[in-house]
């Protein structure tokens, strides 16, 4: 049954266009339940001849270079070679042997969902979220995306070596066997039959470009195909139909679109390219392409930042559009000029937040999704590193220079998002952050107005305190995207935005202001306030201006408020885990403090004003999802009264040695 929680009621009222689409969508489920029951639904024979037949659409491995590269990477076969013994790991897992795999189990915990119907145990699960279960379906669903299927027939494709298809062909054979259509936990969501099927389509396109090869220099054609047989090939087509089926009923448009519904559409035109010479096919793949286009739109602000303003997610989206759209332009499908700008564009904010160590700011929900693992080694890929974008984009876009930045200018704007940056080769500044979704979500976005990331000369020193986790600590989900987590200032120990109890949803009414971005031959300026907390008694509204001396590199960060009465005020600096601290309780000028900040590489000096009480926290950061790790977090606190004039000024600079 339908839940109607409170929260739910909420969004309801917010959105009372998507709610309607969300109810429809659980009626035609509820429709699905009974045709069933009644044995009324079958899986049309001619649409799986049909894609059994469908060898004309193209695909990446028509790409000999790009195919070549992926398969002769150093590490592709230590790990096809741990899949073959069944070694998992993932989202902070450890890889571990299963012997025998439980689809529906969270390896971490150890508990097994039922093989409910989809709808009744989507309900199940909504209705845990705030009882802190220790259990995590996102590693069910990690589990089943199948990511690890590409490396496996990459393997097959580089040796020949039949283990390789043969093991290719169990895992999906018993996922087949155990996960019944519209029952378990992997079918809960569109998104995750989406992922799953395109690698399967991914990895079969490799393995079938491999057979393909064999064949016609064999003529036998049975021990070309080793196992690969008949039969499965059948049971493979039947379940990629289903898979589109689901998806196409199943799409998630509310509460509000984001990257769950991008993911479905990027299923369909997979899909809808594998049967397009049937009805549905076209059906699906139509509908892909006209969505694609609009999503871009609506999805993607003008400056190219996808509008959920949580970066992994923003790399998430631009790889299914670029993942997508390089299928599509094979297909001589086309997409539009428009699209490809935005898309370009999109791939130009990636290349901007990549930082001078090739790693990329924690703003917002740090999840780790992908939609494919080509360049990365499937059990020790560094999260923060967006590279296999950037890689992929010059595959779509061949010898266009899509991501120069001018170097003679060191602030890079992007107004809608709502982010603005201080770069060059030995400095890198990160702030800002308007409302997500048009502030019509905030799903995946944090309490971090005004916080930022710090990193000179390619080294860490102030990060975001990441994610995480979702749904299997309700406390930790709240911790690591409180005020508090990030290098801002708490005010009267209150949040920015107020939590519901959705762990997916924020309020949303803190508005960004920009004040001043400015520049010249010596200093960079950015300056901006926000009001989210105008709720407390008396209201107060807390500016930050970022100035950076171009020549010294020395960094300048005044905190200013405006308020009629007096409040609490709390700054919190979050270190990198390999950052040592050394505090000097008196600086050369009495009205200030001194801490020595000691990198791998480099020294800082951070002078806080001595008014302020200064703490060495004992503290975590997450740098992936289900990780964490100790850091240190210096915290200073003090009050603001109205008579104050002068901010709170944080001197950083480097110390050289």
């Amino acid at each position: 049954m339908l839940s109607l929680t409170s929260t739910r009621v909420k969004k309801a009222i917010l959105h009372p266009k998507e709610a309607i689409f969300y109810i429809k969508n659980y009626l035609k489920g509820q429709t699905l339940r009974l045709k069933l029951k009644l044995g009324l639904l079958r899986v049309p024979k001619i649409a799986v001849e049909e894609g059994l037949k469908n060898y004309n659409y193209r695909f990446f491995t028509d790409n000999e270079k790009f195919l070549e590269e992926a398969a002769n990477q150093n590490f592709i076969i230590s790990v096809a070679d741990k899949i073959l013994n069944n070694e998992f790991g993932f989202l902070g897992i450890l890889p571990k042997n299963l012997k025998h795999i439980d689809w529906r189990e969270d390896i971490k915990s150890g508990y097994s969902w039922p093989k409910l119907f989809y709808l009744d145990l989507r309900e199940a699960i909504a209705r845990d979220y705030t009882k802190n279960t220790g259990r995590d379906i996102r590693n069910v669903w990690e589990l089943s995306r199948f990511n690890y299927l590409i490396p496996l027939a990459l393997a097959y494709y580089k040796t020949e070596d039949k283990k390789y298809l043969l093991k290719w062909q169990s895992l999906i054979g018993d996922w087949l066997e155990k996960n019944p259509v519209y029952y378990g936990p992997n079918w809960i969501l569109a998104m995750e039959a989406a992922i799953r099927a395109t690698n399967w389509v991914f990895s079969y396109e490799i393995i079938k470009k491999k057979l393909t090869s064999l064949y016609s220099q064999n003529e036998d054609k049975e021990s070309t195909l080793h196992k690969l047989t008949p039969n499965f090939l059948n049971s493979f087509y039947t379940s990629l139909l289903e898979h589109g089926i689901f998806i196409f009923n199943n799409l998630e448009y509310a509460p509000v679109k984001s990257n769950h519904y991008l993911s479905d559409i990027v299923g369909l035109v997979y899909l809808g390219l594998v049967f397009q010479k049937t009805k549905q096919g076209q059906k699906w793949l139509n509908f892909a392409v006209r969505a694609i286009k609009q999503e871009i739109k609506d999805q993607v602000y003008q400056d190219g930042v996808d509008y959920e303003l949580a970066i992994t997610y923003h790399r998430y989206a631009t790889e299914l559009f670029l993942w997508s759209s390089w299928l599509l332009k094979l297909n001589e499908v086309d997409l539009g000029t428009e699209f490809w700008q935005k898309l370009k564009q999109m791939v130009n904010f990636t290349s901007s937040y990549t930082k001078p160590n090739d790693l990329a700011p924690q703003i917002g929900d740090s999840e780790d999704s992908r939609l494919h693992l080509v360049w990365e080694n499937y059990y020790n890929w560094e999260k923060r590193n967006h590279f296999a974008l950037l890689k992929l984009s010059i595959y779509i876009f061949e010898n266009e220079n899509n991501h120069k930045k001018n170097t003679s200018t060191l602030i890079t704007s992007f107004p809608q998002a709502g982010f603005y940056l201080i770069k060059d080769k030995d400095f890198y500044l990160i702030t800002g952050r308007n409302k997500a979704c048009y502030g019509k979500g905030g799903s995946h976005t944090h309490n971090d107005l005004l916080s930022f990331e710090l990193n000179y000369e390619g080294e860490d020193f102030i990060i975001d305190s990441g994610t995480y986790c979702y749904t299997s600590n309700y406390q930790d989900r709240n911790r690591f995207r409180s005020t508090r987590a990030h290098n801002t200032v708490m005010i009267d120990g209150a949040e920015q935005d107020v939590f519901w109890k959705d762990p997916f949803f924020i309020e949303q009414k803190a508005q960004l202001k920009v004040i001043e971005i400015s520049e010249n031959d010596k200093e960079a300026i950015i300056t901006l306030s926000h009001n989210g907390y105008q709720r407390v008694s008396p209201p107060i509204v807390h500016q930050r201006k970022f100035s950076f001396d171009k020549t010294t590199k020395n960094l300048i960060i005044a905190d200013s408020f405006e308020s009629e009465g007096k409040h609490c005020l709390e700054w919190n600096f979050h270190l990198t885990p390999e950052i040592k601290l050394w505090l000097r309780e008196q600086s050369e000028d009495s009205q200030f403090r001194d801490l020595i900040l000691l990198g791998k590489k480099n020294k800082l000096l951070l002078t806080a004003p001595f008014c302020l009480d200064c703490a060495i926290i004992d503290d975590e950061v997450s740098p992936s999802y289900g990780v964490k790790v100790p850091a240190k977090t210096i915290r200073f606190s003090g009050f603001f009264l109205p008579a104050q004039a002068n901010p709170f000024l944080f001197k950083i600079k480097q110390i050289k040695t």
